[in-house]
């Protein structure tokens, strides 16, 4: 699979997959950090300039399923939709990431809205397989207390390492599964995590009216094979995290972690956001 990061942010993110055999890695900004596989391209001083003036890279021969890696907010965000005719023999997924509001500016702001609704429209309309939308505001309240001097590594390690663990998962076979097709308009999603004990969901994305949920159960063998009342604790959970309007499955998967891993995808058919006033 390939991870192609856009921009300081997107790169840093793109950064983190670099730490698993699974995925080939391109950084696409104006300057180069120390990267493999780096892509330059031309400092602009606008998001549109960036989209007018942007040159063919060679990124134009990858073929395969490829996730491209970008914070809307920024102006070197205006590359994204040259890239994606780019990568016209690509299965492309968009890993969408929002700034903190209070972080962004008023022109930062209106570059995020524009960049997230055109991406939600391409993946209403099949352009692109999905765009999963994750805040970087909803996983510092996830995390909660860290080392400011590790902020943005521990932002970044953690929206890495789920979306690298629901890949693993959808690449192997379950022990058990109830899963169903989500609806083919329902590609704008988010992720999250569960705690185990609690059952309680915890959202990378404020996600409105989703269609969709799904539940990734990765547990130790030992303990699948000494609790009894497994699938029914499961079911238990996925109800309370569930209601009438969505439709929930899950899937279980058999690990070596000591620990209880449980993660949530929800797809949604509608637009996020695309009423907010600014």
């Amino acid at each position: 699979m390939n991870i192609v990061g856009i921009g300081s942010a997107g790169c840093n993110i793109a950064k983190e997959y670099s730490k698993y055999s699974q995925y080939k890695v391109f950084y696409v900004d104006y300057e180069n950090s120390g990267y493999e596989n780096f892509v330059k391209i031309a400092k602009q001083n606008t998001h549109q300039a960036y989209e007018e003036e942007f040159a063919p890279t060679i990124l134009s021969s990858l073929e395969g399923e490829t996730t491209l890696i970008v914070c809307g907010s920024g102006k070197i965000s205006g590359v994204t939709l040259r890239l994606l005719e780019e990568l016209n023999k690509c299965k492309i997924k968009v890993l969408y990431v929002k700034a903190a509001e209070q972080d962004m500016s008023q022109a930062s702001r209106l570059r995020d809205r524009l960049t997230s609704q055109v991406l939600q429209q391409y993946a209403r309309s099949g352009v692109i397989e999905d765009i999963c939308i994750v805040s970087n505001q909803k996983v510092e309240e996830m995390i909660g207390q860290f080392s400011i001097k590790n902020y943005w590594q521990t932002i970044n390690e953690t929206i890495a390492g789920t979306l690298h663990m629901i890949n693993v998962f959808n690449n192997i076979e379950p022990l058990l599964t109830n899963l169903t097709e989500a609806a083919a308009s329902a590609r704008i999603t988010t992720v999250g995590v569960v705690d185990f004990e609690t059952g309680k969901e915890t959202l990378f994305y404020d996600l409105s009216h989703p269609r969709n949920k799904l539940f990734y159960f990765g547990l130790n063998g030992n303990y699948i094979d000494e609790n009894k009342t497994l699938l029914q604790d499961v079911r238990n959970m996925i109800k309370q995290n569930s209601d009438e309007n969505t439709n929930s499955s899950f899937s279980i998967y058999s690990t070596q972690y000591k620990e209880k891993y449980v993660y949530s995808v929800h797809k949604s058919s509608l637009i996020q956001e695309e009423n907010l006033n600014l």
